[in-house]
């Protein structure tokens, strides 16, 4: 390893529960606390099954790995810095030898919204607190129809329903700290 700091959260459940993310320390590397991802896939239980997952502003990939690790068939990470990118590819080969339900592309997750014309059944949302506006970027994942059962929401201020997406319902939503998060189901 070089002389660059290294921080890590650990996976909270499922077949990797207990191992590490190692992830380069950097501002914009906000991982999503074990309180809130235990909260969040409670929610999610029993919908991650087999699913297809993105995890937009991947950061740590600690979402989108944990997603993999409780069952969802394939993640797709967006990750806008590539050393943060190259850390998630790291943690994944650690994981397992042959992990073939995930890929990671180190990609404006904005840009690469509007270029793709994918559909996931889940699709995390947690963009950096310092940068564009999540109502904007639900707006942007609901005009591509991206989007087809649920979609999470980490945001620094509370989420206002009236502010998302007409098709979008807001199902859930906690706060912890700073954070709030939401679950939004698709109609």
């Amino acid at each position: 390893m070089s002389n660059h700091q290294r921080q890590s959260v650990r996976i909270i459940g499922g077949k990797w529960k207990g191992r590490k993310i190692n992830f380069p320390e950097q501002l914009d590397v906000r991982p999503t606390g074990n309180k809130i991802r235990e909260t969040l896939f409670n929610w999610l239980h029993g919908e991650l099954f087999d699913s297809k997952c993105l995890d937009l502003f991947s950061g740590s990939g600690a979402l989108g790995l944990e997603a993999l690790s409780r069952g969802a068939k394939y993640v797709r990470f967006i990750e806008k810095n590539n050393k943060t990118a190259r850390y998630i590819k790291k943690s994944l080969s650690k994981f397992e030898k042959e992990v073939t339900g995930e890929e990671v592309i180190c990609a404006d997750a904005i840009e690469w919204i509007q270029k793709n014309n994918e559909v996931f059944d889940i699709v995390f949302i947690d963009p950096p607190f310092n940068g564009n506006q999540i109502y904007e970027i639900c707006q942007k994942v609901e005009a591509t129809a991206m989007a087809e059962r649920l979609i999470y929401l980490e945001w620094h201020s509370d989420i206002d329903s009236s502010l998302l997406p007409k098709k979008w319902k807001l199902t859930k939503q906690k706060k912890s700290g700073s954070v709030f998060f939401a679950l939004c189901s698709r109609c």
